[in-house]
């Protein structure tokens, strides 16, 4: 068995090491194999990442909402009021212009939307009635901007509250 390249099972128990392959064709060929195959999933990989970066020349990225109030993890009494007004600042997009605002409520940190609205790219505050919400009930809110260049919307950014009335 000297011509294989693989070692006897006593050989390597005794401790002894392995010689060096002098190049038969199978162990060869599947090397070749597999550098072809790495090298492509690093192609691969490589043009995934820097094509879902990069949109047109312009980095994909839009930037997130500011938010002013309510306060993340704030109480927010609504005793005698008509309802509870979201403010946001608005976040400059590089190379590009706001084309609209998407505003959403949810119950709780759910799924569970009470209220989505698309507001135009001038807007920065929008009002919810007051009779939308139960006491003693925690809210989440977000508002995402997107790029009006790439169509792109910001990423998710929740901030939560409670309500007393």
């Amino acid at each position: 068995m000297r011509g294989d390249c693989g070692a006897s099972k006593m050989t390597l128990r005794r401790g002894r090491q392995r010689r060096p392959c002098s190049g038969s064709s199978r162990a060869t060929k599947r090397n070749r194999g597999m550098k072809k195959i790495t090298l492509f999933v690093l192609f691969f990989i490589t043009t995934a990442t820097l094509a879902s970066a990069w949109v047109g020349g312009r980095s994909s990225y839009t930037p997130e909402v500011r938010y002013i109030s309510p306060k993340d993890e704030s109480i927010v009494d609504l005793t005698d009021k008509k309802g509870l007004t979201f403010r946001w600042q608005p976040t400059p997009i590089p190379g590009g212009n706001r084309f609209a605002y998407k505003f959403e409520l949810f119950k709780e940190f759910s799924y569970e939307r009470i209220v989505r609205e698309m507001l135009p790219s001038k807007v920065f505050s929008f009002e919810v009635p007051a009779h939308l919400f139960k006491p003693g009930t925690t809210y989440t809110w977000q508002v995402k901007q997107r790029d009006e260049w790439t169509r792109l919307w910001s990423r998710n950014h929740r901030w939560s509250f409670k309500v007393k009335k």
